[in-house]
């Protein structure tokens, strides 16, 4: 449901154009690392699988100390539950690091917060 309509999600991996074109745009360009952002559970989460990749989790720390969004109290930056059809498993599965920023609101980008966040991640990349 989406502002009280009920809306389709597609049938498969990749079946709307929109997930389509972000796939090709992202292997195209051949990218090291995907930063999505959504609203509003004001948090980090990344993709991979529990205590098996280091690297975004590192990355994703880099964005939460200088940006102040929490990664969730399990320290594992995980839902904790099951999704299907997500980007990060997508991105997972090619060996892209995935970070998504949760907004902590749904009326305003929080700019000042994502740009010192994502110059912590280049300062970061940068430093290895």
């Amino acid at each position: 449901m989406w502002q009280n309509q009920e809306v389709s999600a597609g049938g498969a991996p990749f079946s709307e154009p929109e997930t389509r074109s972000l796939r090709d745009f992202v292997q195209r360009i051949e990218a090291r690392l995907v930063i999505s952002y959504h609203s509003a559970a004001n948090g980090i989460y990344y993709s991979g699988k529990h205590e098996q990749w280091e690297p975004v989790r590192r990355l994703a720390r880099a964005y939460e100390e200088s940006s102040c969004y929490p990664i969730p109290r399990s320290g594992t930056g995980l839902v904790g539950y099951r999704i299907t059809g997500a980007s990060g498993g997508y991105f997972y599965s090619q060996s892209i690091p995935e970070i998504t920023v949760e907004l902590a609101g749904r009326s305003s980008p929080e700019f000042e917060r994502n740009l010192s966040g994502l110059q912590a991640v280049i300062d970061f990349i940068a430093s290895e």
